[in-house]
């Protein structure tokens, strides 16, 4: 059986990877989601926690600052 990606799921990360592609600390991510200033994330079951990869591209393009270079 061949497994066919739905095109309306996308790839998710768990914390750890996220905090890894963010060059941040897990313990950052966590304060991030409890201020609520982070990338916006899933949590299912009121328990575990995931980050889309667009949410964390687009949380890097709001993030980014530009210079007059």
């Amino acid at each position: 059986m061949t497994r066919t990606s739905s095109p309306t799921l996308r790839r998710v990360m768990n914390e750890f990877e996220a905090a890894e592609a963010l060059n941040v600390d897990v313990t950052t991510l966590r304060d991030w989601r409890f201020r609520k200033v982070g990338p916006a994330y899933v949590k299912y079951l009121n328990k575990a926690v995931r980050y889309r990869v667009e949410e964390i591209s687009n949380f890097l393009e709001r993030s980014t600052v530009q210079t007059a270079a």
